[in-house]
């Protein structure tokens, strides 16, 4: 009996079933065991985090409720004994649940006495610093060493019994740092409990896992050997079904011969794209076998780029419908890589019950050469341009905006008056053929970004059709974004007429050339000069008998470059060289300006068009040659006239800020020397208070001969001899005849001068210098007198200002004037406190710099130092003069000097920042004074620390009715009554102030804050 591979590869498979099988249940077994233990160890550590979140939690909570009292420490509303009460009674009372019964929290100070300890109260209000578990570790000076390392606190694991238990368990225990009351505060956990309940989870899991894989392995096994007994019956029917697959290899070889014999490259594909099989055509067409071949994507073989997700689906959706469609498709070899073109038709088969495609490939890479040599010699037959009309335009798609030159105009046929079209409008214009030429064009430029050269025809308003050369761009704006669409417009109608001319005949060819204005070149394949139309003549001014006829390689260049220009010639004649031998340059169809210096003598600048002609299998090469010259001055001016606003838009900037006057003069100099072209510029004003500001810019002054500034040293000085009296015509007329004189020429400097008005006076003027004559053009003169103008106004500015600062001065020294006025008068009235202001002045001003008062609140505290007891001007005669001691009513009346102060000083408005001394220096730290019982920083700074220079200056000056305190008493009475009268850090600032016989040597390092 013949073997069957099939039937010895079934057996094979059912013993390796079988010895896979239990070798995969002794696998999972041992697997069960190693997981186990992971599980225990991942579910302690689980676990352990799980305790540790909800010992943050609770500890979290405990501190939370006792902020309070640790706020109110912070403020001083309670001392730190009565804080530390509070907070005992409120965490002895926190307690919670676990799994070993109740847990409490703990509170430790930092010399390691237990505060709080409800399980074990005995060791409360005991020092346990040196308490040890078994295993060594000092449990209290953990705990304060973990809450103090960190501000979120921290973890500490050691051994301690628990409730009722007589052996040591691991605890877990979180505490934070409570620095205000030089404690810690933290709770517990036993873990035991904890990981054995856990444990016990995963093993009960493990057990009943291992189990249900026994009985898997079971029900595996029983499977096999119902396998086993169905793998004989397969191997009865495997012989049957050899003998038939042998008469079917027969048939298909027969058939693949056909297959093979085929001109074309079969391929089979699924609708996915993955090719089953092909035929041996594959090895001439695609380089490469059948078997490299099968298995791999269409992508393989197609070129970069040409396989198309959605447009092969598409064909393919035909071919099942039971069409069959043939197209076009460019594939690539195998092993060089080489792209080329195919001709592809398809149809949907069944292959071996599945619907595949089944593509039929022919190379047409030879036809598709020709058709691309036919259009190729289309194109370079159409190669030739004229130059027309020309213009700019640009559009701004944001706003809409159509800006055009004065030359589309011309080109359009439109009155110069109006506006340009609009986009809607300008598309009307085109010819309705071109429309949708135009609108893709501007599709695609937008969406890549990249500059367009077209044609159109446009018709005009009296019907003529026109052919236009389009150039398009975009210009960002700020935000990088394709915003501007510009470019150029020509009128091409004449030049594509005269390349048709050319087509047709060589006489209406020369007749065309000769009347274009613009220049036309015509060289032949030797580089010979058959060309040289009017155009170029009149551009040149070179006439055609001096070139016609001679290779351009005889001389050095078709035109010639002035010595100043940079241009490169030599790289034009290689692109010609290029463009004669092999019909191809990068500057064909490109637009160049190239500077020329005409037979006259006259510099020009020309853009010139290089264009191919074939002939006889021959290349000749065109230059037609566009005279802009005029068009680039006008742009130039354009430039020149926006520089000249811009200037002035400076000027304008200047005027609205307080700058510096000869800054500012001198700023107006160089825009007058940059857009007068003059080399110097110098300009003199007379400010208020007979001051003079003066300023000049040259470009020929030097170290050794200022000329310039020597003139402007020269005119200062003749000024300043009269500066009191006012400007005037004459003095013009004497500083007109100060001239500077050029050593280099030998001659005095042209000059012109405007004087400078201000409301129809002169107060100073403007000169410019040059060594060339001064221009005389309306458009030189206008400038300079807007210059001037705008300089006069600018001075004028600058006297408004300064004069504005000025009546500021003076009415401030008329209020600080008053203000001492004020003090004065009170010091007469109350003989006894004569001097008292002057002193405490001196010293509460150290005192404030000391506490570092804000340097931006002295002035207000001083005129409040001055002012301290203006109240008392309304307290009567009888009391304030009286030499006894007060009464009690007296008294009353005496304090209400504050509130007087206030009513009489709050209603100015120049003192509201000066009301705090006058109404608070009676205020006192504890609350005890008057008039509004103020405490603690609920007084203002300034008024704290006058009331400690005050009193200091009372206790130690001469009255009437008592002799000065010495310093020593005085200072004890400021110590007493420390925290008590006095904020208890300005005493101790002032007292070292007093006591410093060197400040340099000993700086304070307080601050004080408001």
């Amino acid at each position: 009996m013949q073997n069957i591979p099939e039937v010895d590869e079934t057996k094979k498979s059912i013993r390796f079933a079988i010895i896979q099988t239990l070798g995969i249940a002794f696998v999972v077994i041992i697997g069960i065991i190693l997981y186990l233990n992971y599980s225990i160890e991942s579910s302690k550590t689980f676990e352990k985090q799980k305790i540790e979140g909800e010992l943050i939690e609770l500890t979290t909570l405990s501190r939370n409720s006792i902020e309070k009292d640790i706020a109110d420490l912070r403020s001083g509303k309670l001392s730190r004994e009565e804080t530390q009460i509070n907070v005992i009674s409120k965490i002895r009372s926190m307690t919670y649940k676990d799994r070993y019964g109740e847990n409490y929290i703990f509170l430790i100070d930092y010399g390691g006495q237990i505060l709080v300890q409800p399980y074990q109260p005995w060791l409360e209000n005991t020092n346990q610093w040196d308490m040890q578990d078994v295993n060594g570790v000092y449990l209290i000076r953990d705990l304060i060493k973990t809450a103090k390392s960190g501000k979120e606190g921290g973890f500490v694991t050691y051994q301690y019994k628990p409730p009722n238990k007589e052996v040591e368990e691991e605890k877990l225990s979180y505490v934070i740092d409570i620095p205000e009351l030089e404690c810690v505060i933290g709770t517990g956990k036993y873990l035991r409990l904890y990981y054995e309940a856990q444990s016990m989870s995963i093993k009960q899991a493990t057990t009943i896992t291992s189990l249900l894989a026994m009985v898997v392995i079971l029900l595996s096994l029983n499977s096999l050997l119902r396998i086993r007994s169905t793998g004989k019956r397969l191997e009865t029917e495997i012989i049957k079904r050899g003998s038939i697959q042998t008469k079917l290899a027969d048939s298909e070889m027969n058939l693949r011969a056909v297959f093979n014999a085929m001109s074309d490259v079969i391929i089979i594909h699924t609708t996915d794209g993955v090719i089953i099989e092909t035929n041996d055509r594959v090895k001439d067409m695609f380089g490469c076998g059948r078997d490299e071949l099968i298995g791999t994507h269409l992508t393989e073989i197609s070129a970069e780029g040409e396989f198309l997700e959605e447009e092969n689906r598409k064909l393919w959706e035909k071919a099942l419908n039971g069409e069959s469609p043939v197209f076009e498709y460019r594939v690539r070899r195998m092993d060089t890589g080489k792209e080329f073109f195919v001709e592809i038709a398809i149809r949907t088969v069944t292959w071996y019950g599945q619907m595949v495609v089944l593509a039929a490939v022919r190379d047409i890479q030879e036809r598709k050469f020709i058709e691309r040599e036919l259009r190729r010699n289309q194109v370079m037959n159409e190669q030739a341009e004229g130059m027309g009309l020309y213009g700019n335009y640009s559009f701004d798609l944001k706003t809409r905006e159509v800006t055009w030159s004065q030359g589309l105009y011309e080109i359009f046929k439109r009155d110069r008056n109006s506006s340009p079209p609009g986009m809607d409008e300008y598309l009307s214009l085109i010819v309705p053929e071109d429309r949708d030429r135009f609108m893709e064009i501007i599709k695609k430029s937008t969406e890549t970004g990249e500059t367009q050269k077209l044609e159109y025809h446009i018709e005009r308003p009296d019907g003529e059709i026109r052919c236009l050369s389009v150039i398009l761009d975009w210009l960002p704006d700020e935000k990088e974004k394709r915003r501007y669409i510009l470019g150029s417009i020509r009128d091409v109608t004449d030049k594509n007429r005269a390349i048709e001319e050319i087509r047709h005949s060589e006489e209406k060819f020369r007749t065309t050339v000769q009347q274009m204005t613009d220049g036309l070149v015509l060289i032949d394949k030797d580089g010979v000069i058959i060309e040289w139309n009017r155009g170029n003549e009149l551009i040149t001014g070179v006439p055609a008998e001096d070139v016609i006829g001679k290779s351009i390689w005889e001389n050095d260049s078709l035109y010639k470059i002035y010595e100043s220009s940079s241009f490169d010639y030599k790289k034009i004649g290689k692109e010609i060289r290029r463009a004669l031998s092999t019909g191809a340059s990068k500057y064909q169809n490109t637009p160049i300006e190239m500077p020329i210096l005409s037979a006259g003598g006259e510099q020009r600048t020309v853009e010139f068009t290089l264009f191919i002609i074939r002939v006889d299998h021959k290349y000749r090469v065109g230059l037609i040659t566009h005279d802009i010259t005029e068009e680039k001055a006008a742009l130039e001016k354009i430039n020149h006239e926006l520089m000249k606003l811009a200037s002035l838009r400076k000027i304008d900037a200047t005027i609205m800020e307080r700058t510096d006057p000869e800054k500012t003069l001198e700023m107006i100099c160089s825009i007058a020397v940059d857009q007068l072209k003059m080399d110097g510029a110098i300009t003199l004003a007379k400010l208020p208070a007979d001051n003079l500001a003066q300023a000049c810019v040259s470009r020929i002054d030097t170290l050794e001969e200022p000329i310039v500034y020597r003139t402007l040293e020269l005119q200062a000085a003749l000024l300043r001899q009269n500066l009191r009296q006012p400007f005037s015509t004459k003095k013009l007329e004497l500083i007109n005849q100060i001239l500077p004189f050029d050593s280099t020429s030998g001659k005095a400097l042209h000059h012109a001068i405007l004087p400078l008005v201000v409301n129809k006076r002169i107060i100073g003027y403007m000169e410019v210098f040059s060594r060339k004559a001064i221009p005389t053009d309306q458009e030189w003169n206008d400038y300079f007198h807007t210059l001037a103008g705008q300089t006069s106004i600018a001075i004028e500015n600058i006297t408004l200002i300064a004069n504005e600062e000025l009546a500021y001065s003076e009415l401030n020294q008329a209020y600080e004037s008053t203000i001492a006025g004020w003090s004065k008068a009170l010091e007469l009235r109350d003989e006894e406190t004569k001097g008292h202001s002057d002193r405490v002045m001196v010293l509460a001003c150290k005192l404030a710099k000391k506490a570092r008062l804000p340097q931006s609140r002295m002035d207000s505290f001083k005129r409040g130092v001055l002012l301290h007891d203006i109240g008392k001007m309304g307290i009567p005669d009888r009391i304030l003069l009286k030499p006894g001691a007060l009464n009690e009513e007296e008294w009353k009346i005496m304090r209400q000097h504050p509130v007087m102060a206030y009513d009489l000083l709050s209603t100015i408005p120049y003192l509201k920042d000066s009301l705090e001394v006058p109404y608070a220096h009676h205020e006192h730290w504890d609350g005890s004074g008057y008039p509004r019982g103020l405490k603690g920083k609920e007084i203002p700074l300034s008024a704290r620390i006058f009331t400690i220079v005050d009193v200091w200056d009372a206790l130690s000056s001469d009255r009437p009715y008592r002799k000065g305190w010495d310093r020593q008493t005085v200072t004890k009475y400021l110590m007493d009554n420390k925290s008590v009268l006095f904020d208890p850090r300005l005493v101790d600032l002032f007292l070292e102030m007093i006591n410093q016989t060197d400040p340099a040597k000993n700086p304070a390092s307080d601050e004080i804050t408001d």
